[in-house]
């Protein structure tokens, strides 16, 4: 099949956008706006009610609209494992307070369960079965 050659006016030539470049307008959206635009370029797509060339333009404004929310998505994921590492490195330096609130809780309902002489030893038996 032959390639269809595209001729531009003298000192007009075809530009390609460099690959995963967000335009201005689509990088100042938040995730939120971005996605509901996405939403309202699908629902115009799929209701057949624009042509051709408008639903293409639609489609590539829906591929910049995506990029955008992949980029707010990796960048909140960065953020969530930087906190994380955080939180574990303060954890690791901090001194030993005698565990957690959940931790004291635990102790306490173990303690609850041990008989007055203390807790029971795991190498004697009940003189009765329990049933």
């Amino acid at each position: 099949m032959p390639r269809l050659q595209t001729h531009y006016p003298e000192g007009v030539t075809a530009k390609k956008a460099p690959a995963n470049t967000v335009p201005p307008a689509a990088a100042a959206l938040t995730y939120e706006a971005a996605v509901e635009k996405l939403e309202l370029i699908v629902a115009q797509i799929e209701s057949g009610d624009v042509g051709l060339e408008d639903s293409m333009a639609l489609y590539e404004e829906g591929i910049l609209l995506t990029q955008r929310c992949k980029e707010i998505l990796a960048t909140a994921e960065q953020r969530v494992e930087i906190l994380s590492n955080r939180t574990k490195e303060a954890k690791a330096t901090r001194p030993n307070s005698g565990g957690s609130l959940a931790d004291k809780e635990s102790q306490q309902d173990i303690d609850d369960d041990s008989g007055p002489d203390g807790p029971e030893s795991s190498d004697t038996l009940p003189d009765e079965p329990p049933f």
